[in-house]
């Protein structure tokens, strides 16, 4: 007997997903109840294969900066800037007010300034959402990196808590900008 998860098997999904994919009935019904934005994020840049650069890269590249944004909170002073100016030239390109060198010049600004464990898990998610344009594999890594800076700026005995919490905000952001589940029959 097969199941929709089938499809995840076939285009290497993590073990985790697959699993708790297994226990729903569609994905239809997955994606509404989701709460780890880094497996749908890793999803939908499956089922995108666009060029880096391209138009077609730039809405999951919004949405990876979106949830990046969610990490800075947890930047020091010393970082805040660059990390901030990463997060803004990647947004910008997106709507089309940035050209690639000004967004290269902000990642480039943000890596040569991350510190502090927080800092650099927000900085972290700044450059997931700057190297999506790239790879579909860093799509997942903006949401990792923002539950890193959540999970890193938490008290031990909380941080798995505010990793869980901060991967569910991201899946709510991949939700409101990818209300659908992407088809992923033609992903590879």
């Amino acid at each position: 007997m097969t199941h929709w998860t089938d499809d995840l098997v076939r285009i290497n999904a993590c073990k985790d997903a697959i699993e708790w994919a297994r226990e729903q009935p569609s994905l239809a019904v997955a994606w509404k109840k989701s709460k780890r934005g880094d497996h749908m994020l890793w999803l939908v840049g499956k089922a995108n294969p666009s060029e880096p650069w391209s138009d077609a890269r730039k809405p999951i590249v919004a949405c990876c900066a979106e949830i990046a944004s969610t990490a800075l909170p947890y930047c020091n002073d010393d970082t805040i800037t660059a990390t901030l100016g990463c997060i803004d030239a990647t947004e910008r390109w997106c709507r089309g007010e940035a050209e690639r060198d000004e967004v290269e010049s902000a990642a480039a600004d943000a890596a040569n300034t991350a510190d502090a464990r927080a800092a650099a898990a927000a900085y972290a998610a700044a450059y997931a959402a700057y190297g999506a344009i790239y790879a579909d594999a860093t799509y997942a890594d903006a949401a990792v990196a923002a539950a890193n800076a959540y999970g890193a700026a938490a008290d031990a005995t909380y941080a798995d808590a505010a990793r869980a919490k901060s991967l569910e905000q991201s899946a709510d952001i991949v939700r409101k900008r990818f209300p659908n589940p992407p088809k992923i029959g033609d992903a590879k």
